[in-house]
């Protein structure tokens, strides 16, 4: 048996996450799962360049890791309740769009067949998502794209089998475990217009061309794996880490949680010391007694100084939903 000390544990892990990191290549065809990216050069660069991306890290790796143990977990969840996914893994294409997809499943209900797909979510996330409109409504471009994805999805089944296929997300709280089903309705006009885009890449692979560079403005390049290749004349791109540290995540709740409270207490006090200092003004001392209060006043003196030139970091805690607290340390 291999003897190890607890030092070289986490790096041990670590080797394994880097050899589980793929070699970006050309993709051979589109595929539905990125179907729904608003860019339309990244989807190119897939197809034409794919061996030019920077390859990803350790923490995305270890993120695509629980993201595949997810789908094990809920698939096993919906075995116990006795509601087994079938065709798990089933590619479906779409040879005119040279597109293909795997969905994670199919599952026979009341309402139809629906085509399956089981997606990881932060809990932030997973609170402010239930329904395709709230995808679609999202600042994440990533959770925008998921609609597009399931209307391929349904579509290709529907032309495999002549049938009628629904769909849906079933979406699990990555901290929780808790699982929410989020229906989902092929949208024609949603359909047609990713169907119109695929060709447009098409076109592009085709004459082995670029399209026009989307406006970094709106936040689409941030994190983009040709970022280096697309832009390399723009300043650098502030780097983009993501955490799954679940005490780290509790540590945010709790602070935003009590933010309310910690706004009106600073309200309240400039408030009262304002009073306090308009009653002894051009006092040096004075005290005061309010019920079980003690009050002391002291007029301070402060000497001029100059501070050094010197270098710092801010950080500022900003609220994904929207609810930035403006507060930079």
């Amino acid at each position: 048996m291999l003897v190890v000390s607890l030092a070289d544990i986490e790096p041990r892990i670590a080797d394994v996450l880097r050899q589980r990191i793929r070699h970006p290549t050309n993709a051979p065809r589109n595929r539905a799962s990125s179907a729904g990216d608003e860019c339309v050069r990244r989807l190119v660069y897939r197809r034409i360049r794919g061996a030019d991306a920077r390859p990803h890290g350790e923490d995305l790796q270890s993120i695509f890791d629980v993201g595949r143990e997810t789908e094990s977990a809920v698939v096993r969840l919906l075995e116990e309740a006795g509601v087994p996914l079938l065709e798990r893994e089933r590619e479906y294409t779409w040879p005119e769009l040279d597109l293909a997809g795997h969905i994670d499943g199919r599952i026979e209900t009341e309402e139809g067949r629906q085509v399956i797909d089981i997606k990881s979510m932060s809990p932030n996330i997973y609170d402010s998502v239930s329904t395709t409109e709230n995808l679609l409504a999202s600042r994440r471009p990533w959770l925008r794209g998921y609609p597009a994805q399931m209307d391929l999805y349904i579509a290709m089944a529907r032309r495999e089998s002549g049938g009628s296929e629904h769909g849906a997300i079933i979406a699990r709280n990555k901290v929780t475990g808790r699982v929410r089903i989020i229906p989902h309705v092929l949208d024609e006009a949603r359909l047609d217009a990713t169907v119109l885009k695929l060709h447009t890449v098409n076109d592009h692979v085709h004459r082995h061309t670029l399209p026009e560079r989307v406006d970094p403005g709106l936040g689409l390049c941030e994190g983009c794996a040709w970022a280096h290749v697309c832009l390399p004349d723009s300043p650098p791109i502030t780097p983009l880490v993501l955490t799954i540290d679940s005490e780290f995540l509790s540590a945010l709740d709790r602070r935003a949680a009590l933010k309310t409270a910690a706004d009106e207490y600073r309200l309240l006090d400039e408030e009262l010391k304002g009073r306090v200092k308009a009653t002894f003004a051009g006092e040096v001392k004075a005290e005061m007694v309010a019920g079980q209060y003690h009050i002391a006043v002291r007029t301070v003196k402060r000497r001029p100084y100059t501070v050094a030139g010197c270098e710092f970091q801010t950080v500022t805690i900003t609220h994904m939903k929207g609810d930035n607290d403006g507060h930079a340390d």
